[in-house]
């Protein structure tokens, strides 16, 4: 067990986590990422003497040989749910079932004890056997279970295209990229916060602006021209971020919404 050596493990950890994540990732993406947090954390206990703040831990496993065999972060948001660490452990495939798992999430837990958190969160495939195992004999619990949806638009699969209204009168439909500035990103901030709350399961709370910018629409894979718009006159009242992959040449959709006053919620996309 050891700290990362940085930028040097960036190569190996992306590795790491493309045998757990649908969407790969890269060294230049952990990169690009590390660069966006803030340089150093802090916490603290709110009056009720939950954890609040921010900040992250980070550790790997390597083999005799130095290869890194596993890797461990734990992390809050300012944002983040009082009390609450997110967390991910992976460990390479070849060498699970070792006790590397244990080895990193026993170093997790004792950060978390160390600053103070009551809960730590994670998010494991429904399909991996050993990996739900690993957690329930840890204490974790399911607390949700969540679907991913996938459209395959193949050419030799045609889509059959969703049948929409092309015009709802006193709306009208546009891009990121047509109104650009820091007016527009204000208001779809605005739109995002108000809606967020709606998501089941929802926790925490919405980022300042700053922060939503950075993580929420300027995502890996974000282009204004990918960002979907519907405004009633000069309120933007609906919106879909698609963010791009290119290594996969897949199309993630970042978030969706629809403001309450809209009255159905449910806007033709296109």
């Amino acid at each position: 067990m050891r700290a990362l050596q940085l930028p040097g493990d960036y190569e190996e950890i992306a590795g790491l986590l493309n045998q757990i994540w649908s969407e790969p990732t890269t060294a230049e993406r952990l990169l690009e990422e590390d660069q966006k947090l803030y340089e150093v954390g802090h916490t603290w206990l709110n009056d009720e003497g939950l954890l609040v703040g921010y900040d992250r831990e980070r550790q790997v496993a390597v083999d005799e040989n130095g290869m890194l065999v596993g890797f461990a972060r734990s992390w809050r948001a300012p944002w983040t749910e009082p009390g609450y660490l997110n967390n991910t452990v992976v460990v390479d495939r070849a060498v699970r079932q070792k006790g590397v798992g244990q080895l990193l999430l026993t170093h997790v837990v004792k950060w978390a004890n160390s600053v103070g958190a009551d809960s730590l969160l994670a998010e494991v495939w429904d399909d991996d056997a050993d990996a739900l195992r690993f957690a329930e004999k840890r204490g974790f619990a399911v607390e949700r279970h969540m679907f991913q949806s996938v459209l395959n638009l193949d050419v030799s699969e045609p889509v059959t295209p969703i049948s929409a209204v092309d015009e709802i009168p006193g709306i009208r439909w546009l891009t990121l990229a047509d109104e650009l500035g820091e007016e527009s990103e204000r208001k779809l901030y605005q739109l995002s916060a108000e809606t967020m709350k709606d998501i089941p399961g929802f926790m925490g709370s919405a980022p300042d602006f700053a922060e939503w910018c950075k993580w929420y629409l300027k995502c890996d894979g974000f282009a204004p021209e990918r960002v979907l718009i519907a405004a009633d006159g000069d309120r933007y009242v609906g919106m879909a971020n698609l963010a791009l992959n290119m290594q996969t040449k897949g199309i993630y959709n970042e978030y969706t919404c629809v403001d309450r006053i809209t009255g159905t919620g449910a806007l033709p996309w296109h």
